[in-house]
C-alpha cells in the first residue's frame, strides 16, 4: 500500500485519484509522517461496509436467505411474503 504527505497529495491531486481507481489499491495519506486519511476505490468502499454489516454472514448466505432460514413458522413466513408483496 502506497502513501503519500498531505502536500504531494494536494499538489498531485488529480494524479492520485487516477491511480487509486486504476490500480484498486488504496492511498494512505500523511500529515507529518502519521496516517491521516485513506483514499479507496468506490467499490472497494461499498465492499467493506457490506461486509463489516453482515460480517457475521460473510461467505454463507445472503441477507435474504438467512433472514427466511431463521423465520419460527410458516404462517410468519407468509406474512413475510405478503409484505414484500
Amino acid at each position: 500500500m502506497k502513501s503519500v504527505s498531505v502536500f504531494d497529495f494536494r499538489n498531485n491531486l488529480a494524479t492520485y485519484m487516477n491511480r487509486v481507481v486504476k490500480d484498486e489499491t488504496p492511498l494512505f495519506i500523511n500529515k507529518f509522517g502519521t496516517p491521516l486519511v485513506v483514499l479507496m476505490p468506490f467499490e472497494k468502499y461499498e465492499e467493506t461496509m457490506e461486509s463489516s454489516y453482515f460480517g457475521f454472514l460473510t461467505g454463507s448466505e445472503a441477507g435474504v436467505a438467512f433472514e427466511n432460514r431463521v423465520r419460527r413458522n410458516k404462517k410468519e413466513k407468509a406474512k413475510v411474503v405478503g409484505l414484500r408483496g
